[in-house]
């Protein structure tokens, strides 16, 4: 067989090759289409049943990520400490196991725990409240601020913590503003990174966090008519010696958020 005719008899294999992926690439799509669409028309008559609606955002084949478990970071505590009360700090005799704090000068303190809380009092003026607490949070993974202030610029603001890009529902930080002056901070603070923990389990998938949610809106009588959104975030599991990350499904209705825990199938409100 010469090589001309051998080379051309390759290229016909290869095609052949291609074109059988390709099949079995368009087959496989069209079966996950199927699924899905099978898996919404299911949903959506269920949801039906109790005279409720589910829009378009209410579906997600998202997979949610490992529970993430973490060891105390004491150098990031530091740099909070410092961001607020500048460089020259000394840690107090009160610091122990459970507990490090952080003085400068009279009046002026940062307090962190082992569970992730924290308080800091007694801050330094130091130019616009709200552009320091907006830096704050860029700096150390939290969403933008949101402000409540009156007119002379006294009030709150409040961030929530984001880790791997997700949101962290029930770890937050508040900011106590005077007269347009920073006074007090007062929060959970994670760690940079965390160890993730292998699933024992199957995590709930979206449709499966529905159904859960569905069935204890109908137990507990929570008022809603409408999904309009879900989307993965953690949940924040602490105590005072310990601090974990369990992932989570946040269903948003026409009347309040809930929170769907992937592992245990727990339902909570925001």
């Amino acid at each position: 067989m010469d090589r001309h005719r051998l080379k051309n008899i390759i290229i016909i294999i290869l095609l052949l090759l291609n074109g059988f992926l390709l099949s079995a690439l368009l087959i496989r799509e069209a079966a996950v289409r199927s699924a899905h669409s099978r898996t919404v028309d299911q949903l959506t008559a269920l949801f039906a049943e109790d005279d409720m609606i589910l829009y378009e955002n209410a579906f997600s084949s998202a997979t949610p990520p490992a529970e993430l478990s973490f060891t105390r970071d004491l150098v990031r505590e530091q740099a909070v400490a410092a961001f607020f009360l500048g460089d020259a700090l000394v840690q107090d005799d009160e610091s122990d196991g459970l507990r490090a704090v952080y003085t400068r000068g009279a009046g002026s303190s940062a307090q962190f725990r082992s569970g992730g809380s924290f308080a800091i009092t007694g801050i330094p003026a130091r130019g616009d409240a709200e552009t320091l607490c907006r830096e704050f949070c860029r700096t150390f993974s939290y969403e933008a601020p949101v402000f409540t202030l009156d007119a002379q610029g006294s009030g709150m603001a409040v961030a929530v913590a984001v880790h791997n890009g997700l949101s962290v529902y029930n770890c937050t930080v508040s900011f106590s503003i005077t007269e347009g002056a920073l006074t007090s901070v007062i929060g959970t603070l994670l760690p940079a990174a965390g160890t993730a923990v292998p699933f024992q389990k199957e995590p709930l998938s979206a449709p499966a966090a529905l159904i859960t949610f569905q069935q204890y809106r109908r137990e507990s009588g929570a008022s809603a008519s409408a999904v309009t959104a879900i989307a993965l975030c953690y949940e924040l599991q602490s105590s005072a010696v310990s601090l974990s990350l369990s992932p989570a499904w946040c269903i948003e209705t026409d009347i309040a958020k809930y929170y769907v825990d992937c592992v245990s199938g727990t339902v909570s409100t925001g």
